[in-house]
Order: structure tokens, then sequence, then C-alpha cells
């Protein structure tokens, strides 16, 4: 190369020489540099440097690297280390079955509790602002005590977004079991009625059709779990959707399929209709400012004080002579886990913070009495070893060497434990989930904040 022209990155230059060998270096390092000069002419000085940097990083192969004596001597002592324990663990066939197989239950214990923990702490985490959404509770007394439900009427509801400023917008709905029909096939199913506003806050992702806007009395949406169910999944628009009520079927048009919301989803629907039949079927729904007939969920603003909202509202119930009535505008994130009201119309079962618990600590401490117990059987067996370790330091092995094999021998023990918890997972996973009524699959513990904890 011409001493007047720039080189390359001296650097980068070092790098391959370092770890290419020389039939490799030589034709890579050849190219690079006339691909170089080409740049540097066309391209300028910048983009040569770069583009030489990034092509040289892209040649580093497994195939290209030079033989180092120090990496293949420690990838032998290794690989006669892996041999070595595998032998022992076949010579000590009884030992390291129960070792490995009441690893292995800890771990699918642990695994069952850690699942079901997350998955009751997570809730409603894929609807955007969350934290902006509120409740309505009613306490009503009754013979001394108070009565809590959830929900309130439709007028109360629209008084409260009219007259209370910190309201952005509310979602209304009801859920009832109806008896459907589908071409033919008739099964009993819980629908929602409500508005759009509801749709909105739950994100629903479309699949077919659309969302629409909850304002045609004969058009329906379902989700993918039911289309599946009902067997028209991917034709679903095609089809038309009878639901039974009041000794007739009503027809409704399916304009729309919608990915299925996540398990652990305070609010499920399968079937979403129009809010307004519900309310016109009896027709004090609209205008009894007392009933409470539907969940109403409130959007406020982020500025807003709850403690003045609720003073708000209890303002206005005393205004309309309901004064019997105690409203608490409460945190829809706290409802799952936090809240003193009972599921009901549309909200799913709540959870309970003492069997979260119970569960947490049971599969804790399983996996703990597993580790103790491998490790004590792990020490009588290496016990019965001493021999073998005093002949290895009198041929001359280091202590390093010694701990190394004895770390690799519990690392293939463990690791085949891992593939015997998989298994046992696989088979006992739809009675752990009849158990605590929670759909749980080894396709859940394939995530980020899981593996971590496997490899631990």
């Amino acid at each position: 190369m011409n001493s007047t022209n720039p080189r390359p990155p001296r650097w980068a230059d070092w790098l391959l020489e370092k770890l290419l060998h020389g039939e490799a270096l030589e034709e890579v390092q050849g190219d690079l540099h006339e691909s170089f000069l080409w740049r540097l002419e066309d391209r300028g000085k910048r983009h040569a440097k770069w583009q030489f940097v990034l092509e040289i990083l892209q040649s580093i192969r497994f195939s290209n690297l030079k033989p180092y004596p120090m990496i293949q001597q420690l990838m032998t002592l290794f690989t006669s280390y892996i041999k070595t324990g595998w032998r022992f663990i076949i010579k000590s066939k009884g030992y390291a079955a129960i070792n490995i197989l009441g690893l292995s239950i800890g771990m699918v214990f642990s695994w069952f509790a850690y699942q079901y923990s997350v998955d009751q702490y997570t809730y409603d985490q894929h609807i955007d602002e969350a934290e902006n959404l509120y409740n309505m509770i009613m306490a009503q007394g009754y013979l001394g005590t108070s009565v809590y439900s959830s929900g309130g009427s439709y007028e109360a509801a629209h008084r409260i977004v009219d007259q209370i400023p910190e309201v952005v917008d509310v979602a209304l709905f009801a859920e009832e079991e109806r008896i459907l029909n589908l071409n033919g096939n008739t099964v009993a199913q819980k629908v929602f009625w409500n508005n759009a506003t509801l749709a909105n806050l739950l994100n629903l992702k479309i699949l077919e059709g659309k969302q629409g806007t909850f304002d045609q009395p004969d058009q329906v949406i379902i989700s993918e779990r039911m289309a599946l169910k009902l067997g028209v999944r991917g034709e679903a628009l095609d089809h038309t959707l009878k639901l039974f009520d009041s000794a007739r079927f009503n027809t409704y048009q399916i304009i729309g399929v919608y990915q299925n919301l996540p398990s652990n989803s305070t609010i499920n629907p399968d079937i979403m209709l129009p809010l307004d039949e519900f309310l016109e079927n009896k027709p004090d729904r609209k205008s009894d400012f007392g009933n409470g007939d539907l969940s109403i969920l409130l959007k406020f603003k982020e500025t807003s004080v709850m403690a003045i909202v609720n003073e708000k509202v209890n303002r206005l119930f005393e205004a309309e002579g309901e004064g019997n009535f105690v409203a608490d505008i409460s945190p829809f994130s706290a409802y799952h886990l936090g809240s003193s009201v009972s599921s009901t119309n549309g909200f799913a079962p709540k959870g309970d913070k003492e069997f979260i618990g119970f569960i947490a600590i049971s599969g804790l401490l399983c996996l703990l009495i597993s580790i103790i117990n491998y490790a004590n059987l792990s020490v009588s067996i290496h016990i019965n070893r001493s021999r073998e370790v005093a002949v290895r330091k009198v041929m001359g092995a280091a202590r390093m060497g010694i701990f190394l094999q004895l770390m690799i021998e519990a690392f293939l023990s463990t690791m085949l434990a891992v593939i015997v918890a998989l298994i046992i997972y696989h088979l006992a996973s739809p009675t752990f989930s009849d158990l605590v009524e929670k759909t749980f699959d080894l396709s859940t513990l394939l995530e980020s904040r899981f593996i971590p904890g496997v490899v631990g």
C-alpha cells in the first residue's frame, strides 16, 4: 500500500492478525484492504474506516480462528470432567435418581407457586392508564350493617359525568347468561352488554372485521376463544348469532372477532353487545337513579383528588333522595386483591391474598427442602469418595481441579433435574390449573424474568 494513502485502523488490523490463522488471514485481509482503498476514493476516509471495521467483525468466524493451545487444553479438561461426572452418576444410579427426582419435585412446586403469584399480582396490566380508572361501589345500610355492591345506575353514571368535571369518560356494562344458538348448536353463555367506551378501555385487538361503535342493536363482536368454540374462526363475519330472550331468539350479525384478553383480566368478555338493548328491555333501567343494574368504570384526570370526588358523588346522591346509599369511587387496579366487594356483574372472581401467600410460601419451602436433601445426599456420597480424592492429590491434581470436577458433577445432576422437572410440570399442570381455576402451561414459563431463576 502506498505510504501516502491513509491506512485502515491499525487496531482492527491487529485484531484480525491475532484471531485468524494464516491462510484465512491472507485471503480476508487482502480483500478488506482492497475494499478499503476503493471506498476511500469513492466515499471518503470516514466511511471507508467504519466499513473496514464492520467487515472485520463479520469475517471473524469459528472456522477461521487460530488454534490456541491453552483454550484447547481447557476444553479437553472440561470434557474430561464432564465424562467423569457422567460416569459417576451412572455408577451411583440409586443415589442419583433420588437426588434428581427430589430436586425436580421441589423445582416444579416452586414454578407453580411463581406462576400463580405473578398471575395474581399482574392483573389488568394490559389496560392503558389503568391507574386513572375507578369503579363505583355502593354501600347500603341493612339491619345495622353495610352491604357493599359494585355498580350503579345508568342515570347516576351520566349525572356524575355531567356534574363532576374531574371525570374524563365512563364505561358501562352488565353481564347476563343467555342461551346462544349458532348453526344449530345451542349452549348457555355469559354475554356482555356494554357501551363503546368499555371496548376502547380494554384495548381490543381486532383480528377479523371491525370493533364497531356499539350503537347498532343487531351487531355483536366475539372473542377468538368464542369463535373457536362456535367453530367459525376465520369465517365469523359470514354468520349470525341467536340469543334467547323472553321466549324468542334475537338475531345478531357478527361484525368482528377480537384477540383473547389475558387470563388475568378482571373484565374478560367473550361476547359484547350494545348496551342500549339491555336498557330498553326494562325502561326503568334508564330512569331509576338508585338501581344497581350496571357496573360502572370511571376514568378521571390524573390531577383528581379522589377524596373530593367521593364527597361530590355522595352529595349528588343526597340531592336525589338516595341518602341511604353511600358511594365509593374505588381504584380499579386494587379491585382484584384489595376490594371489599364480592365479584359481580362482569367482574372476574377476586383473588385471595392469604391463599396467594400460602401457595408462594409452600413453593419456596418445597424448593428449600429439596435443596437441603440434595446437599445432604451429595455430601454422604462424596464422603465415600475421599480415597479417590486422596489418590488424585497424590497424583498431582490441584485443589481447584478437584473442586471443578465436583461442581461439574453437581451441574450435570441439576441439569438432569431440570429436564425431569419439565416433564413432571407438563404432566401435573392440568391438575394444578383445575385446583387454582387458572390455565397454566409450559409456554407461560418462557419469559425473560423467569429464565434467570431457572438458571440460578
